[in-house]
């Protein structure tokens, strides 16, 4: 675990309390680490030092300039006045100027390093003070302040500004703030604020972040916000933002990296549609509200139920076609056929619903049978909202029989959006049915509002952009795409597909699909990467991991397992530390990695919890999978990992870490990365950590691997082709 031997970077670093995005030191501070040994330091009382209370990040986008405002506060919790002295890491990724640092409102003088001067400053202070951590920033730039004071007891304001030209590729502008060295602190920061600001002459279309869920607001199609606020909050990333710029009713970008040469690469599609009303044509739906009345809905549920059916009818758009479908052993229906969506017929479906009662069985197969009949429209997109709170009782009764009933009714492709109300639902019967027609399940636990959930999801769905899309590469393979099924694409909503390509290089990709009921074309340049374009966004391997894991659960729940499916399940959760309750067994130090047979045993005995399909672990295994396949964000670097069992807890896991794009397992005392063999291990290099020959490879090897460099703890991991075994 660390002790009070503390980064210089981006953190506060006298007497290791807390941190910030600035590495302080003073004079004092460097005298005594050179005349006290590694013990002495290390034993200095945590709570005599600084306390950072907040970090607040402003930045103002045009096209692709940024300009970016950072105020730190600060108090001197110490018993004494300290002058201290200031080094700020450059971003790490384009150009910086006109760099300027003030201390309560007044400019500080200070020297801007470039990367190769302020190399040999990181690696100084590294040998001096017997600290790794700073290793993970050599490679970046530095500006350093001269010496000024902070009273006992007083608080300062650090403001930085500076400009930064982003990234860009062909329309994709990337930024990103250096929020990640904020994991060394020893407690949260008060409060952290981010806020950017776009404005661009071209229209923003995508807007990403796989670090951070950023709430985006858009004021025009060439404006957006940016923001998100926590509180008691240690950030573990660098902040990453990827916008697009791109004209016309919808605009798509791929992000792409491969890790090796001849090995597949890692893409992610991004597509979203103008917010410009006159830009994009409006889209007409076809929706049906299927609602379960048996007699275990009774009470509170009938009526949160129907409350939420009124939402859905009050919120239709001019033009759809509706019905409303309720059951219990009996199928009743509001009008035989559809109906055109106006205020005459609205006031009548609202009385209509305020008639439904409870009671009697469930008779989920003539519902949906029956319902699914009256869909007729083919150049319309339809939509079926099916809730239900129990198992069939009454009619085809049989799991698989009804799935099957299910498709064969929906010729036409409607996409089946399911809620499963309380613990008593068949879950798997539920996930088959979404499943196999292009939609998801939402499992609203006991207590939770019924309307809530629906209205959650009714508010995505409900203005559909473009339906049936399709996308195609002119140039390159891909594969294990997900999800499988493409959704719609809506208005405000951004479509999300991930998968591996085999070729790099130019490209074109050609997005086909129906917008206003007419069959469009769009296409795009993109330029999928090679392994020698670097690691901007080395996180789509893990995105893509994540995904292929919900994929392999779902397919493992609804076909059973098989031997190919839970080594695939194993292998993936081991090399890139998915924790999930089938693969949990990874945490324990006992779980020999190699032993590829015993792991899989284990798998399969933990895999036997998917054979309940109703109950609350049922429902929480289903809405896990889900999780797992819809996953948009990498893995934070935490001092511990966690997963949720399968009763929903959060369980925290200290026998593994995530260091970079590796993941690392605690095995006799070292921490050794998990795709390492026998033979590997057996071969590593050994080297002593401030050794000359430490040192070395930190300057042979690219600097995106100083990271594993400066974990403070013994570490095992391959770098270039080579394995080594460094040391304390």
């Amino acid at each position: 675990m660390k002790n009070s031997i503390i980064p210089l970077i981006l953190s506060l670093l006298f007497f290791n309390v807390s941190y910030s995005q600035m590495g302080i030191t003073s004079a004092e501070f460097d005298a005594r680490i050179m005349s006290e040994s590694h013990s002495v330091f290390g034993n200095v009382a945590v709570g005599n030092s600084y306390e950072v209370i907040s970090i607040d990040v402003d930045v103002k986008m045009k096209d692709q300039i940024a300009e970016v405002s950072v105020t730190q506060k600060l108090l001197n919790s110490t018993d004494r006045d300290l002058e201290i002295e200031i080094f700020f890491p450059l971003p790490n990724g384009g150009i910086v100027q006109n760099f300027m640092m003030m201390v309560d409102g007044v400019e500080v003088p200070g020297e801007l390093l470039e990367k190769d001067k302020a190399k040999s400053i990181y690696e100084g202070i590294v040998r001096r003070k017997r600290d790794p951590a700073l290793m993970e920033y050599v490679g970046y730039g530095l500006f350093k302040t001269s010496v000024f004071p902070v009273r006992v007891g007083k608080e300062r304001d650090i403001t930085v500004r500076y400009t930064q030209v982003c990234d860009r590729k062909l329309d994709m502008i990337n930024f990103s703030y250096p929020f990640g060295t904020q994991k060394f602190s020893s407690k949260p920061l008060r409060s952290v604020k981010f806020h950017a600001r776009i404005q661009s002459s071209e229209e923003i279309k995508n807007i990403y972040s796989p670090t951070d869920d950023i709430l985006v607001k858009r004021g025009s199609d060439k404006t957006a916000d940016i923001s998100y606020e926590k509180t008691y909050y240690t950030p573990e990333n660098d902040f990453k933002m990827t916008y697009s710029l791109q004209s016309g009713p919808l605009g798509a970008t791929v992000l792409s990296y491969m890790p090796e040469a001849g090995k597949d690469g890692y893409f992610m599609l991004l597509a979203s549609p103008s917010v410009a009303e006159d830009v994009v044509d409006k889209t007409e739906k076809n929706i049906i509200f299927v609602l379960d009345r048996s007699g275990s809905m009774s009470g509170k549920k009938i009526e949160q139920s129907k409350k939420a059916l009124e939402f859905v009818l009050t919120n239709l758009n001019e033009g759809d076609n509706f019905n409303i479908v309720d059951y219990d052993d009996r199928v009743e229906m509001y009008k035989p056929e559809m109906q055109r969506y106006t205020t005459e017929n609205y006031k009548e479906a609202i009385n209509y619903v305020s008639g439904i009662r409870s009671g009697g069985g469930t008779n989920i197969n003539d519902a949906m049978v029956k319902s699914l009949a009256m869909f007729q429209d083919e150049n319309r997109p339809n939509y079926l909202l099916f809730l239900t709170d129990g198992l069939a009782s009454s009619g085809i009764t049989n799991e698989m029989q009804i799935a099957k009933n299910v498709v064969d009714a929906n010729g036409i492709g409607a996409r089946i959006f399911a809620f499963g109300v309380g613990n008593d639902v068949n879950a798997r019967l539920l996930d088959r049915l979404t499943s196999n027609n292009g939609g998801v399940t939402e499992y609203v636990k006991p207590n939770k509002d019924i309307e809530v959930a629906v209205a959650d999801l009714y508010g995505n769905i409900s203005s559909p952009v473009m339906t049936g899309i399709k996308v195609s590469f002119s140039n390159t393979d891909v594969r294990s795409m997900y999800p499988d099924k493409l959704p719609d694409l809506f208005k405000g909503g951004q479509l999300v597909w991930v998968g591996k390509y085999n070729k790099a290089g130019n490209n074109t990709i050609t997005v086909t699909g129906k917008v206003g009921g007419k069959e469009q074309k769009f296409v795009f340049k993109v330029d999928l990467a090679s392994s020698k374009d670097g690691d901007t966004f080395d996180y789509l391997e893990q995105i893509w991991a994540s995904r292929r894991v919900g994929h392999l659960i779902d397919q493992i729940d609804l076909n059973g397992r098989s031997d190919e499916l839970v080594n695939e399940l194993v292998s993936l959760s081991k090399e890139f530390g998915i924790l999930t309750p089938y693969t949990a067994f990874l945490a324990r130090e006992d779980v020999v990695l190699s032993d590829n047979r015993s792991m899989q045993e284990e798998s399969v005995d933990e895999l036997k919890a998917l054979e309940q399909v109703s109950g609350a672990s049922a429902n929480n295994l289903r809405s896990q999978k889900k999780d797992f396949a819809s996953n948009t964000k990498m893995s934070a670097a935490s001092e511990a990992m966690s997963y949720e069992d399968a009763e929903g807890a959060l369980q925290t896991v200290n026998t593994i870490k995530q260091i970079g794009t590796k993941t690392f397992y605690l095995r006799d005392e070292k921490w050794v990365e998990g795709t390492l063999d026998d033979s590997e291990l057996k071969a590593a290099i050994e080297i002593k950590k401030f050794s000359d020959g430490y040192f070395k490879v930190a300057k042979g090897q690219k600097a995106q691997f100083n990271k594993y460099l400066a974990f403070e703890e013994d570490i095992v991991v391959r770098i270039d082709d080579k394995v080594y075994k460094i040391l304390k």
